[in-house]
């Protein structure tokens, strides 16, 4: 409060405005009295809803243990729930999440109907407002209803929704209160009779009433600003570590990831690639820290994109595969056959979600394995993914697993040093999956394991893929499976079955001629050899000659080699007399069929035998670095083409530059902004990359100035932001600049491929 208006409420207490001051001590007291009603009313209504969880969830365990039917244990929750009360007319209901009453004591002639026409006085769906607040973790909703057959009558209602997640539905208090607005209305009344009586003596303490007033909200206005100014503190703290943390980060992986991609010895390779995932666990902690402000400041959004889901799914276990097999763990994948191939959602939440519990499930498990497995239900338009990762790790202690979602915690207090961590990760799964329509839990056992599951809720996109999951060209194939582990050959003969293939499995890679050669002398040759090879790392020679064998004992058979992502051959090394098929575990079921449909259109007498694979980044596979394109070719597509790079760090530049060269275009690089809008003035430019923080003239201003250049020439040039903050707002003040797009560093090589592509596509 200031200092004037402290003056100026002292005068008028001096001048006989002590009525209006007790007046106003009065209302603050009235209205503090209605508030604390509502709270009174609100923690009832908490029992009511804490009452019917503890109902139905008893009957619910009673379903799960196998005392009742779930039909059963259902329809004794909705009965109790109609016997529950509040006072004189407040009661529970129950709704599902598609709008339809299940149990409502007041109007029991609506209950099975679905999309009732209940309605607030300003014409919105009651049902509607009360699922939505439940599925966003429910709450109070307050609204004037119109009782339905009561004509005009208006009353204001008080409704907590809350989410029983088992069995999708909403339970929901119906309270009126318009008893408490008449008893305030009573209290306003007695109150004025009795400040009538004494008011003339309180006349003579009006100044020191007065001041004891404007005190406490001195300190209160005092106590806002500070609390404000921090928050502004703690924003620009994390803004400015973000970007001072992300800028060296860039360099650092940019230069490991340029160094992976050259011919390096086992050794060098394994440093390298150690030094890149420590860099990548530390770009994820950043993003971490942001994400959780972020989620807690509202200001998280989702993206609505059609995509592959099988392709994000194998992008998370391309990256922990190695870290687990080196372990001694297997991660394997189980998708539900009629898994919809694309669905429409935000992609990069829930790779973070996977990456996140995947990942946890790799850090806390020694032996065994991790299985990813896949499931969905479809709800009209929508369908709800439901994924599991089930480990064979460490557990969880019974009394832990209520607080693991908690910021900052974990199950053991010893896991921070034998395991490390911050404990963020499963608090931001648990906020994404809410704000993706789902939900997240953990089952587990100490020494036994365990499972965490989440749920989303994902639109069906349209499936472009070419080759489909059942072909009619593979239907009654025979098939031969040589692996170790059961569980491999248990998941792999699950997916041949759908095409009604007949499956033999051998455990000893030894034992596979004779079952080949079994088969032809019984005139049913196999048509396809599945044989994992982890067993012949850096034993190429063994590997041919096993391949020698195989084709031998039948020639008609096609050979697909199923090798582990961290272990390379040689391939230059392989003689071939057969086109050879090449998968990468965890085995996709879309992988392996469109191994062999490439194999089965190759056909067996080709002029050239080859390795077949159908990804193009099949890891432990590449030994070589990509050749680049003949001269001539180069010239007539891109060298005349110039891209110039704006940043002010030598290491970002020399980033920049070997990325773009190796993309066949020509760089050149302005240390500031000065030089950008100088070099944009005197040459022609396809594409700018700018940094946004430099010396003399930052990224912003430079734009600005490009664009006032560009009114004169009526040319356009594609800038995209190359900056290292990450915080909510950093992109859209990119675009108000007039930048054309936003790269977040530390950037990766296909994120600068895909930006040269989207601008100069033509």
């Amino acid at each position: 409060m200031s200092k004037k208006f402290q003056i100026m409420l002292k005068l008028s207490v001096l001048l006989g405005g002590s009525m209006l001051v007790m007046i106003f001590l009065i209302g603050i007291s009235l209205f503090q009295l209605r508030d604390n009603m509502i709270l009174e009313r609100k923690a009832s209504l908490l029992k009511l809803i804490e009452s019917a969880e503890s109902v139905a969830y008893y009957h619910y365990m009673q379903s799960i243990s196998g005392e009742i039917t779930e039909a059963e244990a259902q329809a004794r929750v909705k009965n109790a729930i109609r016997a529950i009360r509040y006072g004189e007319g407040g009661y529970i209901f129950i709704i599902d999440i598609q709008n339809t009453i299940l149990a409502h004591p007041i109007i029991p002639e609506y209950e099975g109907k679905k999309d009732v026409p209940l309605y607030d006085a300003q014409g919105n769906n009651v049902l509607d407002a009360i699922v939505t607040q439940a599925q966003h973790g429910g709450g109070y909703i307050e609204y004037e209803f119109k009782r339905p057959g009561s004509g005009v009558l208006v009353y204001p209602k008080l409704t907590y929704s809350q989410l029983f997640g088992p069995w999708n539905w909403v339970f929901a208090t119906g309270v009126y209160t318009n008893d408490i607005q008449d008893s305030f209305y009573q209290q306003i009344k007695l109150w004025v009779q009795i400040v009538t009586v004494p008011f003339i003596l309180l006349f003579f303490v009006t100044y020191y009433l007065g001041s004891l007033i404007a005190h406490p909200i001195f300190q209160l206005e005092q106590a806002k600003a500070t609390a404000e100014k921090a928050t502004r503190a703690k924003s620009d703290f994390l803004a400015n570590m973000s970007h001072e943390i992300r800028t060296p980060l860039n360099g650092a992986m940019g230069m490991l990831a340029l160094l992976l991609g050259t011919k390096l010895s086992s050794q060098q390779r394994e440093w390298a690639q150690i030094a890149h995932q420590s860099s990548e666990e530390l770009l994820n902690l950043i993003n971490d820290i942001l994400d959780i402000s972020k989620v807690e400041a509202g200001h998280m959004t989702l993206e609505n994109l059609p995509f592959d889901l099988q392709t994000n799914i194998r992008a998370v276990t391309d990256l922990l595969y190695p870290r687990a097999h080196r372990k001694g763990v297997e991660i394997l994948v189980a998708l539900q056959p009629d898994l919809p191939r694309v669905v429409i959602g935000d992609p990069v939440r829930l790779r973070q979600i996977l990456l996140n519990l995947v990942g946890n499930a790799v850090k806390f498990t020694s032996r065994g394995t991790i299985e990813i497995s896949v499931s969905s239900e479809k709800q009209g338009h929508v369908h709800l993914m439901r994924f599991e990762i089930k480990d064979s790790g460490i557990g969880i202690p019974a009394d832990k697993l209520t607080y693991v979602f908690e910021k900052f915690s974990q199950a053991e207090e010893s896991t921070t040093r034998n395991y490390g961590g911050t404990g963020l990760g499963l608090t931001i799964c648990r906020k994404l999956t809410a704000l993706m329509g789902g939900d997240v839990g953990v089952r587990s056992a100490v020494g036994q394991g365990s499972t965490f599951w989440f749920t989303v809720k994902f639109m069906q996109g349209e499936d472009r893929s070419t080759a489909p999951l059942v072909c009619s060209e593979r239907k009654n194939q025979s098939f031969l499976l040589c692996t170790a582990m059961d569980k491999v050959s248990f998941l792999m003969k699950e997916a041949l079955h759908l095409d009604g293939g007949k499956i033999d499995i051998v455990s000893d890679p030894k034992d596979v001629v004779a079952a080949l050669k079994q088969a032809v002398s019984l005139g049913v040759p196999h048509q396809f050899l599945f044989v994992e090879i982890d067993a012949l790392e850096n034993q190429t020679e063994r590997l041919n000659e096993m391949i020698r064998d195989y084709f031998q004992a039948s020639p008609l058979t096609y050979l697909v080699l199923i090798s582990s992502p961290d272990r390379p051959i040689n391939v230059d090394d392989l003689t071939l007399p057969c086109p050879v098929g090449i998968l990468t575990k965890p085995v996709f079921p879309q992988d392996m069929f469109d191994v062999m449909d490439n194999l089965r259109a190759l056909g067996r007498n080709i002029g050239k035998p080859q390795l077949v694979m159908v990804r193009e980044d099949q890891l432990g596979w590449v030994a070589e670095v990509p050749q680049p394109l003949p001269p001539t070719e180069v010239k007539d597509q891109k060298s005349d083409i110039v891209i110039l790079i704006v940043e002010d760090q030598t290491i970002n530049q020399m980033l920049m530059k070997t990325v773009i060269k190796q993309l066949g275009y020509q760089t050149d690089v302005a240390v500031n902004g000065i030089e950008a809008v100088k070099l944009v003035a005197e040459k022609k430019f396809a594409l700018v990359f700018m940094d946004c923080h430099m010396p003399e003239m930052d990224g912003f201003e430079a734009t600005k100035q490009i664009r006032l250049f560009e009114e004169s020439t009526h040319q356009h040039i594609p800038i995209v932001a190359l900056t290292a903050d990450a915080m909510v707002g950093d992109r859209e003040k990119c675009l108000a600049a007039g930048m054309d797009d936003y790269l977040r560093k530390p950037v990766k090589t296909a994120d600068i491929r895909g930006m040269i592509e989207k601008y100069l596509k033509g």
